[in-house]
């Protein structure tokens, strides 16, 4: 739809592809502004900060994303139209008039823009899926996607990666795993070479707060900020044991071949 405005390389999360997103329409968000003459606070629509209907180009399915203008847009002369008037020029689709229905068009006299060089995304909704790392053993694997990815407790989703963690640390170190703990075994990817020792210290706040809600059944659960940060770092423990050595030696292979 190149008479749309869009953003390009989004992640879609029913087709999850990366691609662009077409805006077909557009309102601004509310915010609270003081009203000096009232003496009291107002709620006003946003000049920068908007959610727009848009559709993914590659399987058509809605989604719906608020964004904002990047903090130096009033800088760049280019985007004096935008700025005076952002939901006439955001809004492609104009009503019209025909019977006693409202009806909309769009003036294919104007191509629309790639919104990405004047706004960042927010938030989109539905969100993305959470992407499994390649190259997984089967038996890890299955922890991902059958404890990980099933639940939404924040607690359960700190001891699925704790047990990821300890599972890769066993699939790597073999017969050496043998009657060793967790924190011995991270110590000893650390010594090997095949974990550095930031993701090594990353590891082991996993095994740490893994442990504190396996073991305290008092303890408060972790906040979802918490739990998503810890998710973010057993994904890239896994990535960097196993995504990225399969790729770099396939990389190897197609230059010696």
């Amino acid at each position: 739809m190149p008479y749309f405005h869009k953003f390009v390389d989004v992640k879609c999360a029913t087709c999850d592809s990366r691609t662009g997103f077409s805006l077909i329409m557009c309102t601004p968000l509310r915010e609270k502004q003081y009203n000096h003459y009232r003496g009291m606070d107002e709620w006003v629509d946003s000049k920068t900060h908007f959610r727009g209907l848009f559709t993914c180009n590659n399987c058509h399915n809605p989604a719906c994303i608020e964004f904002h203008f990047k903090s130096d847009y009033s800088k760049n002369s280019s985007l004096t139209e935008m700025t005076r008037s952002p939901m006439v020029f955001l809004n492609c689709l104009r009503p019209i008039d025909l019977n006693k229905e409202r009806t909309f068009a769009v003036d294919i006299q104007n191509m629309g823009i790639v919104l990405n060089q004047y706004f960042s995304i927010s938030l989109i909704h539905p969100e993305g899926r959470l992407a499994i790392p390649e190259h997984l053993p089967e038996n890890i694997r299955k922890i991902f996607v059958d404890d990980l990815m099933q639940t939404t407790s924040t607690r359960f989703i700190v001891m699925a990666c704790r047990s990821i963690i300890e599972a890769a640390c066993r699939d790597k170190l073999g017969e050496d795993s043998c009657k060793k703990s967790l924190v011995q075994m991270i110590s000893m990817l650390v010594e090997r070479g095949e974990l550095g020792s930031i993701v090594g210290d990353w590891a082991h706040v996993v095994r740490q707060l893994g442990n504190e809600v396996v073991h305290r059944f008092d303890a408060p659960s972790p906040g979802t900020e918490e739990a998503k940060d810890i998710l973010n770092l057993t994904v890239i423990f896994l990535e960097l044991l196993y995504t990225y050595p399969a790729k770099i030696q396939k990389l190897k292979e197609k230059s010696n071949s």
